[in-house]
């Protein structure tokens, strides 16, 4: 619970979790892609009633593993 309590990013609460559509578009993929993602268990979500979230944490977990760096160090 610490964690949560000092997330603040410009004095306001940080979001815990996206929905799907918002990730899709933050990424530029679609949301067919995620759920691909999904089933191939490279990307872990959760449901929220009918909502499927994607919460910070994961998401930062999905880039850290599944990005490229070798383009960012020719840079």
């Amino acid at each position: 619970m610490e964690k949560i309590r000092n997330s603040y990013v410009n004095g306001a609460p940080a979001r815990l979790s996206f929905g799907l559509p918002e990730v899709a578009y933050m990424l530029g993929v679609s949301d067919r892609f995620l759920r691909d993602e999904a089933d191939r268990h490279r990307l872990r979500f959760t449901r929220l009633g009918r909502r499927v979230l994607i919460t910070t944490d994961e998401l930062q977990r999905y880039l850290a593993e599944n990005t490229d760096r070798s383009d960012a160090d020719a840079r």
